[in-house]
């Protein structure tokens, strides 16, 4: 007959009821198993052992447990048996890390936060390590913001309740203070323009000058970069002046009222000498 399977919590107040089977006179002739409270319960519910030290709130998980009379880890005063460690009040709490190893820890906690506290958090399992369930319970609080990689205006299209899909587009971000204006020149005006050459820009809406220097000239003509760029056939006795974007950038502080915005009409000069 195989022995007895016995799983055993490694606590110091577990010491009583296991020394006769590791130091008196049962050592030897059953087979142990040490690891923490919640693991004992797995190992009993898996039918892995025979016999286990369990939390008190997994009597009623269990099926068909047999609970031996008059033997339990108990205090007649109260016990420090719970830590909960927060870097905000208690009641902006939304989210709490509960220790994997002990599952009564975790029952207390969650009958506190609805009976005392009046919360309703988040729970999640984590490894009994304070500062990495701290340090994960900051990380998942980063996942429920999100952080715009650049300031500006917002302009929303969802409102508050509303259910939102996978991929679903919730706002644009203009940011203001990065504005540039695209200035389409003609080809026979580029001959002498440069990068870095002085511009003004003529705000049309505002009546205003901006300066400002040419940052960059386009590879190629506008029309090229469209879905279908036309076709100048050979033999054409008509030559038709092409147009190249020329990207004009303000400089620092110019549009601090941001007045400019995007899609607005404007008349640029670029300074060539």
């Amino acid at each position: 007959m195989p022995p007895l399977r016995i799983s055993i919590v490694e606590y110091l107040n577990t010491a009583p009821l296991v020394r006769g089977f590791t130091h008196g006179p049962l050592q030897g002739k059953y087979e142990l198993s040490f690891t923490v409270p919640s693991q004992c319960a797995e190992a009993l519910r898996a039918g892995a052992v025979d016999v286990a030290i369990i939390p008190a709130i997994e009597y009623q998980r269990i099926d068909n447990l047999a609970v031996l009379p008059n033997l339990a880890i108990a205090s007649k005063k109260s016990v420090r048996s719970l830590l909960l460690v927060s870097k905000k009040p208690i009641e902006e709490v939304t989210r709490i890390a509960l220790d994997r190893s002990s599952r009564s820890t975790q029952a207390l906690t969650r009958i506190l936060c609805e009976k005392l506290w009046h919360i309703r958090p988040e729970f999640f399992e984590a490894a009994p390590d304070l500062p990495a369930m701290l340090q994960q319970a900051e990380l998942n609080l980063q996942y429920t913001k999100i952080v715009a990689p650049v300031s500006g205006e917002i302009n929303k299209t969802v409102v508050v309740g509303l259910n939102v899909e996978p991929g679903q587009q919730l706002l644009t971000v203009v940011p203001l203070d990065e504005v540039w204006v695209t200035a389409n020149f003609k080809e026979t005006q580029l001959k002498h323009m440069q990068v870095g050459q002085k511009a003004d820009i003529h705000v049309d809406s505002s009546g205003t000058t901006l300066h400002g220097h040419v940052d960059s000239i386009a590879g190629a003509t506008g029309p090229l970069f469209s879905l279908l760029p036309p076709e100048n056939a050979t033999g054409n006795y008509v030559k038709i002046v092409q147009r190249l974007p020329v990207k004009i950038v303000l400089e620092s502080g110019e549009n601090r009222d941001r007045r400019l915005r995007p899609g607005m009409n404007v008349v640029p000069d670029v300074y060539l000498r």
